[in-house]
């Protein structure tokens, strides 16, 4: 019987000892305790509060992002905090790492911040930048360092790459392509593309709806203008004037349906900040239709509907913006199209000297156009061609009066 209990005990003093092996970590120089290499096992640090960047920055410019964390483990730790943002191309950017923090169990970090530089070179790609911050248990990037906890935040803060994003000269004004995503809700619609706009030979510009998909294209002015008189000379893409249906994608594929381009061409004055704008909105659907609207504050105050004489795909045509204080006129080759008057009954215009020249061709969320099926992608590249642009203080008088 003895004989059996003594086997017993050294049968559990052996289990415990390989259960208990694998969970040892080693002392470091000061006291902490770090991981033993290969043991499987992670210190209890949690990231508590993250600080992402907002906002634009261009180059030279530093990005800061801040953390806190706190040690839910039994022993003393030592941490390293990470920082890397993501740009618009998905390549990952490296900013200098942080520590080593000293944590006592259930101590809990200050808050710190970590900064990158936006280079000054064409190394990295503009647009929307991801964040992630991340903690360590040795410096990140050395041989046999662990990452213990990240996080991550999408589309954070957008990065301008100057060296990258050429100007577009048009009739000697300097225009620049569009961020990447710009906002999908009220009277915007789609995603539109900044690499779909483009400079020609000619000094014209081009306007792309790539084929098989629902990107845009935009363009504005580096220079803000005060009232006065803005013209352009535009030919929206060529389309056949086909109807709508509400079949499905492939009932539409299989009884081969006519293609009906659900898309606009866009000419008009926007300030960002205030959404204070005046537009002419050209459908180019094959209905000849045209939208003269005005925005205060990304509100309609006004909007006046037409319908071309001509097909503004066959050809160039002049489109211009008389813009002043006491309201606005739209001109249609040199023809007034539309008047809102800010009287007595209320602003219907905005009162806005700081205006940017915006172009683009895009796919709205109108109800004009919907419902939105797969098959209504374009299905070959489509073309606005904005060939000048006119700017002067003086106002235009109507042909008509």
């Amino acid at each position: 019987m003895i004989g059996h209990i003594i086997v017993l005990k050294l049968v559990l003093i052996f289990t415990v000892i390989c259960f208990i092996q694998p969970l040892s970590v080693l002392a470091g120089e000061s006291g902490e305790t770090r991981l033993e290499a290969g043991s499987g096992m992670k210190p209890a640090v949690k990231i508590i509060k993250f600080v992402p960047p907002t906002g634009e920055y261009r180059n030279g410019d530093t990005v800061y992002s801040s953390l806190a964390f706190k040690n839910e483990g039994s022993s003393q730790v030592r941490i390293w905090a990470g920082y890397s943002v993501c740009d618009a191309g998905k390549n990952w950017h490296d900013a200098p790492c942080f520590g080593p923090v000293n944590l006592a169990a259930g101590e809990v970090s200050a808050l710190i911040t970590l900064a990158w530089k936006v280079p000054n070179d064409a190394s990295f790609t503009g647009g929307l930048f991801g964040v992630r911050m991340a903690l360590w248990d040795a410096p990140p990037g050395g041989g046999g360092s662990k990452r213990l906890d990240f996080i991550d935040r999408a589309g954070a803060f957008y990065g301008f790459n100057d060296n990258i994003e050429k100007q577009i000269i048009l009739s000697a004004l300097a225009f620049k392509s569009i961020p990447d995503c710009v906002k999908p809700a009220g009277n915007r619609g789609r995603l539109l593309w900044k690499n779909a706009a483009s400079g020609g030979d000619s000094g014209s510009v081009s306007l792309v709806l790539r084929k098989d998909s629902f990107d845009g294209a935009e363009i504005f002015s580096e220079q803000t203008f005060s009232y006065g008189h803005f013209e352009a000379v535009i030919k929206t893409p060529a389309v056949l004037k086909t109807q709508y249906t509400n079949s499905s994608d492939e009932e539409k594929d299989n009884a081969g349906e006519g293609f009906t381009l659900k898309a606009v061409t866009g000419f008009f004055l926007f300030e960002p900040l205030s959404e204070d704008e005046i537009t002419i909105e050209i459908f180019n659907d094959g209905s000849r239709r045209v939208w003269f609207s005005a925005f205060i504050g990304g509100k309609q105050r006004a909007r006046a509907e037409s319908v071309l004489e001509f097909d503004p795909g066959a050809g160039f045509h002049s489109y211009a913006v008389n813009y002043s204080a006491s309201g606005v006129e739209f001109f249609v080759d040199a023809k007034s199209a539309a008047v809102f008057i800010n009287d007595g009954g209320g602003l219907k215009s905005p009162r806005n000297d700081k205006m940017k020249i915006y172009f683009n061709s895009w796919f709205p969320s109108w109800k004009e156009f919907q419902p939105f099926y797969l098959s209504d992608t374009p299905r070959s590249n489509y073309i606005t061609t904005i060939k000048e642009v006119k700017y002067s203080g003086r106002q235009l008088k109507s042909t008509e009066e």
